[in-house]
């Protein structure tokens, strides 16, 4: 059930298309501003951006605290309302 021959005909074509597409591109290379090596390293930095990286998942994980019991204080008095009323 390819829906008709028009369908496979059509499907047919754009298998080709890409093909010819992915033939006429230019083969990636990679770049050479983009290096990772070990020789030259800079621990002070690598030190500050790891301390930096784990004070922003504190933060983050301090926000999602926060609006977890923000939540539930909303539930909790909606519910108080619900049964007072």
């Amino acid at each position: 059930m390819t829906g008709g021959i028009g369908f496979s005909r059509q499907a047919t074509q754009s298998f080709k298309d890409n093909l010819n597409l992915k033939n006429s591109r230019q083969k990636a290379t990679p770049t050479s501003s983009i290096k990772r090596t070990t020789e030259i390293v800079n621990v002070t930095e690598i030190q500050d951006s790891i301390g930096h990286r784990n004070q922003q998942t504190e933060i983050a994980s301090l926000q999602s605290r926060v609006l977890l019991i923000l939540i539930l204080i909303i539930t909790f008095i909606v519910l108080v309302t619900l049964v007072i009323s």
